[in-house]
C-alpha cells in the first residue's frame, strides 16, 4: 500500500466518525468558564503552553466566548483534539483533510478559528501549522505542553509565526476568583476569617483548577494524586 493509498483510505473508514466528532461539538454547548485574564496578540498563531492539567483547554473555550460575544458564529470554530479516539490515528500530512470534511458538513463560507489541542502526539504536527500557515488565512491557537511545544527543532520551524502565551496553576487572586470571594482593603471580621481559610486551602491543595472547585477534601486529594 502507497502512501497516497493510506490517506484515502484513512478518512474513507474514519469520515463516519470524524463527522460525528465534528457534530457533537457544535451540538453540545460550550462549557462555562471562569475568566483568566490572557493576555491576547493580534497574531493569527497562538501557542498556549503550561503543565498538565492548569486549564490551558479552558482558557481556549473562554477565548470561543469572547469571540461568540463579539459576533462570532459557533460553526466559525474548528475544534481537533488529538487525543479523541476520533482523530488518535490522523497523520501531520491528512489535517488539511479534517478542514475538507469539516467544510462539507458545515459549508457556509466564512473564517475559521481553528483550535488545535495536544498536537504534539502527532508526529511532525509543526509542518502541518506551518503548511496551514500557508494555504490558508484564519487564526490558529494550539495548546499543549510545555516542554514538547518549544522543543528546539518546533521553535525553529514555526519561528515568527506566532506568539506564545504560558498558563500556570492559579495564583491566589485567581483562587478567590474560582471561589466568588472578592479581595478588597476593607475587610469585615467575618470575611478576614474566610480569608485566612481560604489562604491554609490554597497553601494546602495547591491552585490547580479542578481540586479549587471540589469542595470535598478527600476527593482533592484523590484528584491530586491522580496527577
Amino acid at each position: 500500500m502507497n502512501y497516497y493509498t493510506h490517506i484515502v483510505i484513512f478518512i474513507i473508514m474514519n469520515r463516519d466518525d470524524i463527522i460525528q466528532y465534528f457534530k457533537e461539538f457544535q451540538t453540545n454547548p460550550l462549557p462555562e468558564c471562569i475568566h483568566r485574564p490572557m493576555l491576547w496578540s493580534k497574531e493569527r498563531l497562538q501557542i498556549i503552553i503550561g503543565p498538565r492539567k492548569v486549564g490551558k483547554t479552558y482558557v481556549c473555550y473562554q477565548k470561543m466566548h469572547e469571540l461568540m460575544n463579539q459576533g462570532v458564529k459557533k460553526t466559525q470554530f474548528l475544534k481537533l483534539n488529538f487525543e479523541s479516539p476520533a482523530l488518535n490515528d490522523i497523520k501531520y500530512n491528512e489535517i488539511s483533510k479534517l478542514i475538507e470534511i469539516y467544510w462539507s458538513q458545515f459549508p457556509e463560507k466564512h473564517d475559521l478559528y481553528l483550535f488545535i489541542d495536544e498536537p504534539q502526539v502527532i508526529d511532525k504536527w509543526e509542518n502541518a501549522i506551518y503548511g496551514l500557515m500557508e494555504q490558508y488565512s484564519f487564526s490558529i491557537i494550539i495548546t499543549g505542553s510545555s516542554s514538547r511545544l518549544l522543543s528546539k527543532d518546533i521553535a525553529s520551524t514555526l519561528r515568527g509565526l506566532g506568539s506564545t502565551h504560558t498558563v500556570y496553576n492559579l495564583s491566589f487572586v485567581e483562587f478567590c476568583q474560582f471561589k466568588n470571594f472578592q479581595l478588597n482593603s476593607g475587610f469585615t471580621l467575618k470575611e478576614k476569617s474566610q480569608l485566612f481559610q481560604y489562604l491554609d486551602e490554597y497553601l494546602t491543595y495547591g491552585g490547580y483548577p479542578k481540586v479549587v472547585l471540589e469542595p470535598n477534601s478527600i476527593e482533592k486529594f484523590r484528584i491530586l494524586n491522580e496527577y
